[in-house]
């Protein structure tokens, strides 16, 4: 059969060489170099997935309260172009720098989620 595995009223096949299966679906198996399995990302070692969540997490902090602020000086001066121009170029930035805490190096293995 090509579907051995059944979940429910449904029928799987298995998960292609470098897959495990994980419910309906299949997750890149953490290996080489990327060999921690951290859930929602492949790292070097605990300490590694830790350091990058932690990034994420604070880098998203930063930029809603750098948004708020932004906010808060354009109400305080509605008037000003130079407040609110300098708010967005700060707002910007600091998407941007949230942005990068989500680029990493490339895995050798492709990490997408596949569809059994």
């Amino acid at each position: 059969a090509s579907h051995p595995e059944k979940i429910g009223g449904w029928c799987y096949g298995a998960c292609d060489p470098g897959y495990t299966a994980d419910g309906h679906n299949c997750r890149t198996t953490c290996s080489g170099n990327f060999s921690h399995n951290g859930n929602l990302m492949c790292g070097k070692d605990a300490g590694a997935i830790l350091s990058a969540t932690l990034s994420m997490v604070f880098a998203g902090i930063d930029a809603v309260f750098t948004a708020a602020s932004v906010i808060a000086d354009i109400k305080s001066k509605p008037d000003s172009t130079t407040v609110l121009a300098a708010g967005l170029t700060t707002t910007i930035n600091s998407l941007i720098d949230f942005g990068k805490t989500f680029a990493h190096p490339t895995c050798p293995v492709d990490t997408t989620l596949h569809a059994r």
